[in-house]
């Protein structure tokens, strides 16, 4: 094994170290056009006058890039200059190896934070440090865009172990090194703004933005002075490129739609639902394909993709890598292999960018099918999610419905309660021939238009029943939100109420309960006779198997509550309060593993999970035991890393205690299901 394992090491320090010795060699290669024409008499004059502005005395072309970068390429070739003198100085092979030094440890740097992300350094060797677009992009034609992909990719790394200050910090580093970097920043501060409360989230992006904009402020004050801020930034030829893919509408008037496209695009990924580390690092990736779709084909920016490639391919283990092979070789052939001849046929170059600009086309699309419906999701922005809960009467409706509204903000809830469609009011005469429970009491044909209303975002006005005078209020607005709660007696009576519904939760406590908990609420809450309770329920038994225990077939969510010892129906008209236990069946996709995991380390909690003996394709899962809402508290970072773009509260979440919390739990796992 041991000898096995020696082999794997050592073939993987082989790949590595070829990759090394044809980065050294290429160190020293000279014929550069950008490095010896431009950015070497630009840091030469630099070093030899150490204390002028050379942005001053060089038209912006001889250096159109930041700050950080120039001090990078300075610095070393400064230690060069005082080690050997002239020597380095110059189209020399010192001059280009210690230009390209600092190259050299930003390729190893980006080595590494691929490595971190991926977690597998063969795959990495064979992906990206043997890529020969990697080491012609940055050792033969001597392209910076290395240094401001790997502080890029660094800055990405820190954004998701929520080090904010520091990914800013190195963001605008890399903005001070080539700015098109700057395109991706929106998408980084939602992403800041979805992984935090509301509260918390403003304060961590407004920290960020000052932090990134004083450094960028900083970096950028040679440039400013020398008044090339426009060309380095947002004017440069490059950047203009932006607007090569336009439409004449008129003879003073077009239509950019690359920009156009981009935009969209980018508006798509900032306003997700939700924003995962994947979702944030292939989201980034299709922005930056976007560049180079829209843009004229220039050799040295498909490096930019390069990394985001790699850590796909690596990632997503079926993903079609022929494609990434595919897009190694056309570039090979377009940009290395041709580079060398004189008169290319253009059918022929125009063949290779048709082929190469469709292959990154094609590789944005499996990313955005396989990553970005999945991990930036935008289901919630697009329409609300509806929450169904029914059940008996004196089941508890209400209070799950307020245990659950305490997991939203105010107005991001709508509450719609089924005994406001009641037909009549308290002491109506036909009250006496038919119960609440008969869907014939009820407008439910009124329920389903409030609800499609409130579902596509309109108001709607409605009276709301007064349960202490059996009295209907008048007519109110009742304005749509991002989550709408139906609770009622007939929520999944009719197929097409059902539709709408996300997540259907069905009440069904023993009939022990249900007598305890009518009995409580209707005498000392509603000031009704015990007399008249204890008829009304035998009334409506018929009632309640006929047309409320059959909706339990189309429940998601089951929720049983049955008391822990035996009690009697007298023990409870003498007052007795039987303590509870619950049964939840819920479908055996649910994960019960990571609920049960979470109660027994955060609340030392047990569960039980059972086979549901009526539906194979149900489980039933029993709590005997009652933790608090700190426990609760404990339970939920355990569970979700995403609590704050689930919910976007501006404040963490108010828990109940006891199985109410244990509710709150099972919800926001659901709609984690159901929309993440």
């Amino acid at each position: 094994m041991n000898k096995i394992n020696f082999i794997k090491i050592n073939s993987i320090s082989k790949v590595f170290l070829i990759g090394l010795l044809l980065r050294l060699f290429c160190l020293s290669y000279d014929n550069t056009l950008y490095l010896s024409k431009y950015f070497i008499p630009f840091i030469d004059w630099s070093i030899l006058h150490p204390f002028e502005n050379p942005w001053k005395e060089f038209p912006p072309v001889y250096f159109p890039y930041g700050s950080f970068i120039y001090l990078s390429l300075l610095l070393s070739k400064a230690f060069g200059y005082l080690i050997f003198g002239a020597s380095s100085l110059g189209d020399t092979v010192l001059s280009n190896i210690f230009i390209k030094a600092p190259l050299f440890l930003f390729d190893i740097l980006l080595y590494k934070v691929i490595e971190k992300f991926t977690h597998s350094n063969k795959n990495i060797n064979y992906f990206y440090w043997l890529n020969p677009i990697v080491i012609y992009v940055t050792y033969i034609l001597g392209s910076i865009d290395i240094v401001s992909m790997s502080l890029c990719f660094l800055s990405l790394l820190l954004l998701v172990r929520k080090q904010y200050i520091a990914s800013s910090i190195v963001l605008s580093l890399a903005c001070l090194s080539k700015f098109h970097i700057f395109i991706i920043y929106p998408f980084m501060l939602a992403y800041i703004y979805r992984s935090n409360f509301l509260s918390t989230s403003i304060l961590k992006i407004t920290k960020s933005i000052l932090v990134f904009l004083i450094i960028l402020f900083i970096g950028l004050i040679p440039i400013l002075q020398s008044g090339h801020l426009l060309y380095v930034s947002f004017a440069s030829p490059q950047a203009l490129s932006i607007f090569s893919l336009a439409y004449k509408i008129d003879d003073s008037s077009y239509l950019f739609y690359g920009l156009l496209f981009l935009s969209i695009i980018l508006y798509r990924l900032v306003f997700s639902a939700n924003i995962n580390e994947r979702g944030l690092i292939f989201g980034s990736s299709i922005i930056f394909s976007l560049l180079i779709i829209i843009t004229p084909p220039v050799a040295n920016w498909y490096i930019w993709l390069v990394p985001f490639y790699c850590i796909f391919f690596i990632m997503y283990s079926n993903s079609p890598k022929k494609l990434y092979y595919l897009f190694i070789a056309t570039y090979t052939v377009k940009f290395i292999i041709l580079s060398h001849f004189k008169n290319t046929p253009i059918i022929m170059n125009s063949f290779l960018i048709t082929a190469l600009q469709s292959i990154v086309i094609l590789i944005a699309i499996y990313m955005w099918i396989l990553v970005i419906i999945h991990d930036c999701p935008i289901g919630k922005k697009i329409k609300p999610i509806v929450i169904g809960i029914s059940g008996n009467s004196a089941a508890g409706k209400n209070t799950l419905s307020f245990v659950i509204s305490k997991l939203f903000e105010q107005k991001a809830l709508t509450v719609i309660d089924g005994d406001d469609y009641h037909k009549w009011e308290r002491g109506n005469e036909r009250w006496e021939k038919i119960t609440h429970l008969d869907p014939k009491a009820n407008n439910l044909h009124y329920l389903f238009t409030h609800l499609t209303n409130i579902f596509r975002g309109r108001s709607i006005y409605k009276t709301f029943y007064d349960h202490s005078n059996g009295k209907f209020t008048p007519f109110k607005e009742v304005r749509s939100s991002p989550a709408i709660v139906l609770q009622g007696l007939h929520i999944f009576y009719q197929a097409k109420l059902r539709r709408y519904i996300d997540i259907k939760i069905f009440l069904d406590p023993s009939d022990e309960i249900i007598l305890y908990w009518k009995i409580n609420r209707d005498v000392n809450e509603r000031n009704y006779k015990l007399n008249d309770v204890l008829k009304s329920i035998e009334r409506r038994y018929e009632d309640t198997k006929k047309y409320i225990t059959p909706q339990k077939q189309y429940a998601d969510w089951i929720i049983n509550y049955f008391p822990l010892h035996e009690i009697s129906r007298e023990e409870i008209l003498a007052g007795k309060k039987p303590i509870l236990a619950v049964k939840h069946i819920l479908y055996n996709d649910f994960p019960s593993d990571e609920l049960s995991h979470a109660l027994l380390s955060s609340c030392n909690v047990e569960i039980k999970v059972n086979s549901f003996q009526n539906d194979i394709n149900k489980i039933e899962i029993t709590i005997l035991q009652e933790p608090s809402a700190h426990d609760i508290y404990k339970a939920s970072i355990v569970l979700f890393d995403n609590l704050p773009s689930l919910l976007r509260l501006s404040h963490p979440p108010k828990w109940s205690s006891g199985f109410q919390g244990i509710n709150q739990l099972i919800f926001l796992i659901l709609i984690n299901k159901s929309y993440m």
